[in-house]
């Protein structure tokens, strides 16, 4: 069997509507403001079970949080109904709140674009005319059958499902744990004691000025110069993919349509493209923008042109974005719904040659190094005994792959936790954080020295990756500061500690008011 997917190849919900019964019911609640606890006793349920079905329903339309889940305008779907009409009346505000590019460390995953889906959705509509796909066949309706009458089967009851346990996917037979063209790679899980615990040095007080957040301003800050700029009143600000650039949404209302303003970071100079609600950058001379009426546009940077688009034409991939280092280049060609799963595809860049494997996750080291956390059986709920929620964790090993032999190097065993788990490699340093959703438990963030072999304990939980210049860039919604891993002294702090947006090489950083974003667990 063909174990490698196309790249459009995605899964779909068990259920044969985009919801489940019981998850519309949470919906409802849901859309009413109720928070989980009250939910939970209208519907006589636990409060663990809405936690499920509302991650369920977030990861399943992939919204970034509670907030666009309740605005999400879909509805219980006729079975004629296709999968194109069920996610784009729902296509979400939420989804653009949160960039990709120059978004700074890239663990708030799970505020990822439904695009992808709603792609698939629409190739498959488009297949049929552009309509709505033919109604399925159904057997014959009992009552219209003449002739002799037929006994009623005996139906075994359905036993109860257990609302924590992930389905069972039936039908096509689960892919092997370690699958790819890697030499030596495993997933037994090895003990992997620290050398030792080493201590992140106190935060010194920002330079910069205070920042009020109730002020819903814009500031633009330049890490090099330590200088700042107010930008005004406004929001969502974004940095273009090569970080020349910085468009926002000018105004007071967080909600409203606003002014869509581009600063020059080069000249300095400010220009105004209109009006816009949300944003995000498709590349560095298009972004994508809701106007009056949520109406989806195209914006181009140079002219200022406004194109009305639909969400299954604008060609951004819920996937990371393809990353080239040292001649290599590193692509995820599929993400899977469980989140445990990706299909990677590694290329040198010089001769042709390509690598394809399955991971939980993947990175590529500035040397051009891979760095692989193997996927794992299917993973377990935790519910601690205290602490705000419950979260999915497994066990994954951490290799390092020579990108012309494909031999792997262990490095640790690793436990991560769903949806997000911090995972970066530099040219001198492994990181990641295990059990991270375990907020007042055993997570722990843990260094490996690429060039000793030595792995490290840090005495704080970090959620961060790496910057180009290897430093590490903390922050669970944007990095707020900049650690030195060799000293683990802060080089960089900012006075905010949320939604902070960098250029990609952390120069500049931005803040403003966002449309909302859900949690990191």
């Amino acid at each position: 069997m063909d174990w490698f997917p196309r790249r459009h190849a995605r899964g779909r919900p068990p259920h044969p509507d985009v919801l489940t019964p019981a998850e519309w019911r949470v919906l409802e609640q849901l859309r009413e403001g109720l928070p989980n606890a009250e939910i939970a006793e209208r519907l006589g349920v636990s409060i663990n079970t809405v936690r499920t079905h509302v991650s369920s329903m977030l990861a399943k339309l992939e919204l970034p949080d509670r907030n666009a889940l309740a605005a999400w305008r879909g509805e219980p779907a006729p079975a004629s109904r296709s999968a194109l009409g069920r996610l784009v009346a729902g296509f979400p505000l939420g989804w653009l709140g949160r960039g990709v590019s120059g978004a700074g460390p890239a663990v708030a995953v799970a505020a990822v674009a439904v695009l992808g889906a709603l792609a698939i959705a629409g190739a498959a509509s488009m297949s049929n005319g552009g309509g709505e796909a033919p109604a399925t066949e159904t057997a014959t309706s009992p009552a219209t059958v003449t002739g002799t009458a037929m006994a009623t089967p005996s139906v075994e009851p359905t036993p109860p499902v257990d609302p924590t346990e992930k389905p069972t996917p039936t039908g096509t037979p689960e892919p092997p744990l370690l699958r790819g063209d890697i030499e030596g790679w495993f997933t037994e899980e090895r003990p992997s004691p620290p050398s030792e615990v080493r201590a992140v040095q106190p935060a010194p007080p920002s330079p910069f000025e205070p920042y009020d957040r109730e002020s819903r301003e814009v500031v633009l800050y330049d890490t090099l110069t330590m200088t700042e700029r107010n930008l005004g009143e406004g929001g969502m600000p974004r940095f273009s993919p090569d970080g020349s650039m910085l468009a926002w949404v000018a105004g007071s209302e967080p909600y409203e349509v606003g002014e869509l303003r581009l600063l020059d970071l080069g000249t300095g100079d400010e220009r105004w493209l209109g009006r816009a609600r949300a944003i995000r950058w498709v590349d560095d001379e298009t972004i994508v923008a809701y106007e009056v009426g949520n109406e989806l546009v195209l914006v181009d940077v140079a002219t200022g042109e406004h194109e009305p688009t639909e969400p299954t034409i604008v060609n951004l991939n819920p996937v990371q974005r393809p990353i080239e280092e040292a001649g290599y280049r590193l692509e995820e060609l599929v993400r899977f719904e469980d989140f445990w799963r990706r299909t990677y595809q590694l290329t040198n860049l010089a001769t042709g040659d390509t690598r394809e494997f399955d991971a939980y996750r993947a990175v590529l080291a500035p040397d051009g190094a891979l760095v692989l956390a193997t996927v794992s059986e299917p993973s377990t709920r935790i519910e601690p005994a205290e602490g705000p929620h419950g979260w999915w964790s497994h066990t994954s090993n951490i290799f390092e792959v020579d990108p012309d032999t494909g031999e792997a190097t262990f490095i640790a065993t690793a436990y991560p936790s769903y949806p997000n788990s911090p995972f970066d490699a530099s040219e001198e340093h492994v990181m990641w954080t295990d059990r991270a959703c375990n907020i007042d438990g055993d997570a722990v963030t843990r260094l490996y020295d690429r060039e000793t072999g030595a792995l490290f304990d840090l005495d704080e939980r970090l959620w961060a990756e790496f910057t180009p210049d290897g430093l590490i860039a903390r922050g669970s919604f944007g990095a707020e500061r900049l650690v030195d891993p060799e000293t683990l002294e802060y080089v960089v702090v900012l006075p905010f500690v949320a939604d902070n947006f960098w250029t990609p090489d952390y120069r500049y950083s931005a803040v403003g008011f966002e449309l909302g974003h859900g949690g990191v667990c």
